[in-house]
């Protein structure tokens, strides 16, 4: 089985999204890590059946269009200018204050990393569908809103796309990728792709 060495981090939970562990794979369940080990047979079988719930596109095997597909979203969803002022260009060092407690907030109140868990409770229903979850199956789970979902239902409530790598933010106790969280709270400008208090509350604008 090739997978891209990303996608096993989709067994972990992990706060830094710059720093992932890419040595263990953790293994949760009822919210406690019951397993810590490398690849074997029986984790592989579980990214079989995580993969398998998956459309093709988003399962992403090395050398496949699944592989490119999840570069291209982790730019879209995640992008590098939203996580670090370091990669703002347009930014007025006037507001630089505004935009680390705005980071450091979103870090903090709104953003996580779901972690697939085996369902061991009868009568849990999914958090957007709200069929039921099949008691023994794997499901993508959101602490903060103590939820869980079938692994094709979590999405972004803007774009509609999977969460890749299982990050989102919480707002409204709705599931967004940080793209739009972010657009939910602050105007994205429509050149640089930058948000900032600066612009009106229209929701996309341009620079002068």
């Amino acid at each position: 089985m090739y997978v891209s060495r990303h996608s096993l981090l989709l067994f972990s939970r992990r706060k830094d999204l710059r720093r992932p562990s890419r040595n263990k794979i953790f293994v949760l369940r009822r919210g406690r890590t019951v397993r810590e080990h490398r690849a074997n047979p029986l984790l592989s079988a579980q990214v079989e059946e995580y993969f398998s719930m998956l459309p093709e596109i988003a399962v992403p095997r090395l050398g496949t269009p699944g592989e490119r597909h999840r570069d291209r979203q982790l730019a879209i969803q995640l992008p590098k200018q939203d996580l670090a002022r370091a990669y703002c260009r347009h930014l007025d060092l006037k507001h630089a204050s505004s935009a680390d407690d705005f980071m450091a907030a979103r870090n903090e109140i709104a953003l996580d990393i779901g972690s697939v868990q085996e369902v061991l409770e009868r009568n849990l229903e999914c958090g957007v569908c709200q069929s039921p979850l099949k008691y023994g199956s794997l499901a993508v789970s959101a602490s903060k809103l103590g939820l869980f979902y079938h692994p094709a239902c979590f999405r972004c409530a803007d774009c509609k796309e999977l969460l890749v790598d299982l990050a989102y933010c919480v707002h409204d106790d709705t599931l967004f990728c940080e793209r739009h969280y972010a657009e939910q709270l602050k105007p994205r400008c429509a050149a640089c792709d930058e948000v900032s208090d600066l612009f009106s509350i229209v929701r996309q604008t341009v620079h002068d």
